[in-house]
């Protein structure tokens, strides 16, 4: 019966999706990062205006306005970043976009930065992907001891924290960290955190670890299973912090924007910090809930790090979303 409701779940996500993320042929050459009021598009040929929602892709000759209310942050996969006030208008071009009225601001990012970034990443999942979810499996048990963080993730430090939640009362917690060759060290509390031990060594850049927790009680005792994660190399975090600064510094003036965060959120999915980058989606998500490519971007993401529940709940709501009016 779980197999049978993760395959029509799959089978939904790409006959909802598709005409969602997919509505033209041809290649997607701007996409919407933020909606304030009531924002709408005509498709090239099209005669009527439909409701836009973060994540809606523009192909050539579309053309978005907003209401006397609205506003709208178009990103292009050149590197420009329009951004619309009310009662504005403009036709998508490869070229220079036609704007009758009401831009805000018209901004560049840095040209090299495009490249590494590729804006225009938002699309749906391909077979590949959705082979991957449909291995998906909801109404897990509850475990007494669940690891939270680092698990199945890239990180940039070597003194990271780590945390894990408890469905039991215990008395105390053991953690212990291993590498390929065994045991690093292993640190008794009975919080459920703790940072990393100042007396030990710090992790080695590019290299893989794995860590469980052990929580005893005045008779039994239970163990976590064993999760890995992954140290950055110094030159992929060299390059991450050469992105990353370069994006705050573009955003200075705004450091809440949706497009910030889906820019940064980009970043940290590319260097495989899965954590981070489920920070952003999620936060663009709590401004933006009626996004379903944004679900389906955390369906995917909550996936990878294995978190089976969540990435269905995602998927669920994706089509949910997707069923509505466009």
């Amino acid at each position: 019966m779980i197999g049978l409701k993760i395959a029509v779940i799959l089978g939904l996500v790409v006959l909802v999706m598709m005409p969602v993320l997919s509505a033209q042929e041809g290649d997607c050459i701007a996409l919407i990062t933020d909606i304030r009021g009531n924002v709408s598009v005509r498709r090239a040929g099209m005669s009527d205006f439909t409701r836009c929602r973060w994540g809606t892709q523009l192909y050539e000759s579309d053309c978005v306005k907003t209401d006397a209310s609205g506003g709208v942050a178009i990103l292009f996969n050149n590197g420009n970043l329009i951004n619309l006030g009310p009662g504005g208008t403009i036709t998508v071009a490869r070229g220079p976009s036609s704007l009758s009225s009401g831009v805000e601001s018209a901004r560049a990012l840095e040209g090299d930065l495009v490249a590494d970034l590729s804006p225009i990443q938002v699309k749906r999942a391909s077979d590949e992907d959705l082979g991957a979810l449909a291995g998906l499996r909801s109404g897990e048990t509850e475990k007494e001891l669940v690891l939270i963080s680092p698990c199945r993730t890239m990180i940039c430090t070597q003194r990271p924290s780590f945390s894990w939640n408890a469905s039991k009362s215990f008395e105390n917690f053991k953690v212990t960290l291993y590498n390929s060759e065994g045991s690093l060290w292993s640190v008794d509390i009975k919080e459920t955190m703790i940072s990393y031990p100042e007396d030990e060594p710090p992790l080695e850049f590019g290299q893989y670890y794995f860590w469980n927790v052990e929580g005893e009680q005045l008779i039994d005792t239970y163990k976590s299973e064993s999760i890995g994660f992954s140290v950055l190399s110094k030159e992929e975090i060299d390059d991450f912090n050469i992105q990353r600064k370069r994006i705050e510094a573009f955003f200075e003036a705004n450091p809440e924007s949706p497009t910030y965060r889906y820019l940064i959120g980009l970043v940290y999915e590319r260097k495989g910090m899965l954590d981070e980058a489920i920070r952003s989606f999620e936060d663009i998500a709590r401004s933006h809930t009626d996004s379903p490519i944004l679900y389906e971007t955390l369906g995917r993401l909550y996936h990878g790090k294995g978190q089976k529940d969540k990435a269905i709940a995602a998927l669920q709501k994706a089509i949910e979303l997707g069923q509505q009016n466009p």
